[in-house]
């Protein structure tokens, strides 16, 4: 039985594919759960799990199902998902609606919590050479807000308070918390330009590596992590 298992939420075909396709590429088994999927393995040896990201009691299964697949909880726990909603760019309190603005705050925030828990409740019972990383895929929202999409950026901005929270409580357990945020050299947010290899090397690197590193990772393609506090400071 191998515990190097890499389980993505929210695999979609940038990030999350190029993800898959890195950790398989190191030996890993590799799961990713997705609302388009379909529960089966496919052609390339994942184990594909159908998982809306809003439900969180499904998502509790997911976790069972990977277990239950690979006889091991996942070492590697990747949340990348998302529901972002564009609200109007001078009143964005009155485009809002609360039915979404529930679906997107479960996305953003409450089932990356819920996701977190599990991957610490799995971490508890793998030896102490496995990797028991846990990633989240941020943006620049969490330090940069912006009108249009406010309620993105609630999410955004609380998972990373609770990433920097987490690092605090279990990094004396050898356990790893990351919130990554793609940069331009400039500072700039990366925004639909994300590369997904860049990911994926990125994220390959952090579960393997042996120390924590900084938790709000922010990070430009081919040069790693570069703090970019002064330049945020300066536009917020």
């Amino acid at each position: 039985m191998s515990n190097r298992i890499v389980f993505i939420l929210g695999a979609g075909p940038n990030i999350g594919h190029h993800v898959a396709l890195a950790f398989k590429s190191r030996g890993y088994s590799v799961a990713i759960a997705a609302r388009s999927l379909r529960d089966r393995r496919n052609e390339e040896g994942f184990l594909q799990i159908q998982l809306d990201l809003a439900d969180t009691s499904a998502l509790l299964n997911a976790f069972s199902k990977v277990k239950d697949a690979f006889g091991s909880p996942p070492s590697v726990v990747i949340y990348n998902g998302a529901s972002r909603t564009v609200l109007d760019q001078a009143d964005p309190l009155s485009s809002i609606n609360m039915a979404q603005v529930s679906r997107d705050m479960t996305i953003n925030a409450i089932s990356p919590l819920i996701a977190a828990k599990c991957a610490v409740a799995g971490f508890g019972e793998l030896p102490a050479s496995s990797s028991k990383t846990f990633i989240h895929t941020g943006n620049q929202l969490n330090v940069l807000p912006r009108p249009p999409v406010l309620v993105f950026g609630m999410g955004k901005s609380a998972i990373a308070n609770a990433i920097v929270a987490l690092t605090k409580a279990y990094g004396v357990r050898g356990y790893r918390f990351y919130f990554t945020d793609e940069r331009q050299k400039d500072g700039a947010a990366a925004e639909l330009g994300r590369d997904g290899p860049a990911h994926g090397a990125l994220y390959v690197e952090l579960a393997e590596s042996s120390a924590q590193g900084p938790p709000l990772y922010t990070f430009v393609k081919g040069e790693g992590y570069k703090d970019f506090g002064e330049i945020d400071r300066s536009l917020a």
